[in-house]
Formats: C-alpha cells, sequence, structure tokens
C-alpha cells in the first residue's frame, strides 16, 4: 500500500521519506541520527530515540492508527540518554547546557557582587541584592515612602513576589536561599522590621541616583 511522506527531522537536519512500515521508519530515524553525529561504528536502534508526532510519542500502534494522518507530516527525532555524546540533542543535554548556563550566570554575580553569607555583614549582603532588584520601580516607588510597619511588611513581601514570580529575577530565588544570613531577614517579618529601621539612611542611599535623574533601566 502507498504511503504519504512524512518529514523526519532532528536539530536543523530535515528528510522527506515515505515509511513502508514502522521499522521502514525507525531505519531513516536511525541513518538520520547517524548521519548527523558520525556515528558510522555506533549501533542505534528503537530504544536509543524518542519519536514525537502532533504532541504525543510515537510508537507502532499510534504509527498504524488512523490518528497518525500521513502528508505533509512532521516527525521529530531524539535521542534518549542511552547514547552517550555531549553534543547530542538529548533532553538531557539540553537540560544540562541550561542549567550550566544558569550557574554561571549566578556565580558571576556573586562574585561580582560579593554575595556570600561569612565573609560580609547584614547591610553589605543585602544591599548588593537590593541594587539589582531596585531596577524594578514597584520595589522602588515602595522604598520612596517606607515610614510604617505596614510599608515595610509591603517592601519585603514585593521583594519576594520579584524573586519568585518575576522572570527578570527569578534567577536570584536561589541566590535568596543560599545566603542564610539575607533569606532569613527576608522570611521573617520583625527580623525585616530590624533590619529596615537600622539601615533606613541607606536604603534611601541606594534608590537616590533613580529619582536624581531619568533612569530607563527599569524592568
Amino acid at each position: 500500500e502507498g504511503k504519504e511522506h512524512v518529514s523526519i527531522i532532528h536539530k536543523e537536519e530535515k528528510r522527506d521519506i515515505v515509511p513502508k512500515s514502522w521499522l521502514h521508519l525507525i531505519k531513516e530515524c536511525v541513518d538520520l541520527i547517524k548521519d548527523v553525529y558520525n556515528l558510522k561504528d555506533t549501533i542505534v536502534d528503537e530504544n536509543d530515540l524518542i519519536i514525537w508526532s502532533d504532541g504525543k510519542r510515537m510508537d507502532e500502534k499510534y504509527f498504524e492508527s488512523k490518528s497518525f494522518k500521513r502528508g505533509a507530516k512532521m516527525v521529530y527525532v531524539f535521542l534518549s540518554s542511552n547514547i552517550s555524546g555531549e553534543s547530542c540533542f538529548t533532553r538531557e543535554n539540553v537540560y544540562r547546557k541550561i542549567s550550566d548556563e544558569i550557574e554561571k550566570y549566578k556565580n558571576a554575580i556573586k562574585g561580582h557582587f560579593q554575595i556570600y553569607d561569612k565573609e560580609y555583614d547584614e547591610w553589605t549582603s543585602m544591599k548588593e541584592i537590593l541594587k539589582l532588584l531596585i531596577k524594578s520601580k514597584d520595589l522602588r516607588d515602595l522604598l520612596v515612602d517606607i515610614k510604617t510597619d505596614e510599608q515595610v511588611e509591603m517592601v519585603r513581601r514585593k521583594i519576594l513576589e520579584l524573586t519568585q514570580e518575576n522572570k527578570n529575577y527569578q534567577i536570584f530565588a536561589d541566590m535568596l536561599k543560599d545566603n542564610k544570613t539575607i533569606y532569613n531577614i527576608l522570611n521573617d517579618m520583625n527580623e525585616w522590621k530590624i533590619f529596615v529601621m537600622e539601615n533606613l539612611e541607606n536604603i534611601k542611599k541606594l534608590i537616590e541616583p533613580y529619582y536624581s535623574h531619568s533612569n530607563n533601566t527599569d524592568l
């Protein structure tokens, strides 16, 4: 029985084939993977592949079903973790690369701003985090008129909200947890109140530059 073509895709490589059977599709996918990574001497079989189409992982049953309509069909081929190689496009390698980049970014920020627990006092540690977070105009506006206990608590909640929910600041959430001095202050309403009262002038000086001239670095 004649079948319409499908496109098998891995990374930027795309091939149009007419699969005669599930085994034929597997063979074409294996050939594609081997060519992309030059795996001529490596045994690759069905168990090493993740074949994906229409939001579903494919198997022989799905391939033979009416749900799998051929014709301009995109079939995406991924490698499972059974095949080693850092350059291979697997879910694990993609996740690892992203995690590594985030870790490098966090470490670079920590190193530049010296955000560490034991070497610095409370204000020195907190100041460097605040310098990053006050790019948020909402936070600055709360800090400008901070006087009452209610306003102090609103600032604390805004910092927690930024680091937990705002995509621009989420990367600093782990840094807050890593720094016990900062984390313990922000995690306790009374500790935060004491900190603010003791460092109110320092906080005012920190946000002063944003109000002394026009600034376009808001997030």
